[in-house]
């Protein structure tokens, strides 16, 4: 997975919608969308929640992190 990758993952585990991911990374939501797919594709997950699960079980992500 590549930094920005992380990053993206990250931001979904935060709860930031595609919108929001773009705004914060200056993307187009497209751009975040195509990351999304790349990650999705890369840990053979299904959908977003298995990305926020994952994300938190790499440490992505954490119960302290601020919105």
């Amino acid at each position: 997975m590549t930094p920005r990758e992380a990053e993206i993952m990250a931001a979904i585990a935060d709860g930031k919608t595609n919108g929001e991911i773009a705004g914060h990374f200056v993307l187009s939501e497209a751009t975040v969308k195509t990351y999304v797919g790349r990650i999705l594709r890369k840990l053979g997950l299904r959908d977003r929640v298995q990305i926020v699960i994952r994300a938190y079980e790499v440490g992505l992500a954490s119960s302290a992190n601020p919105r």
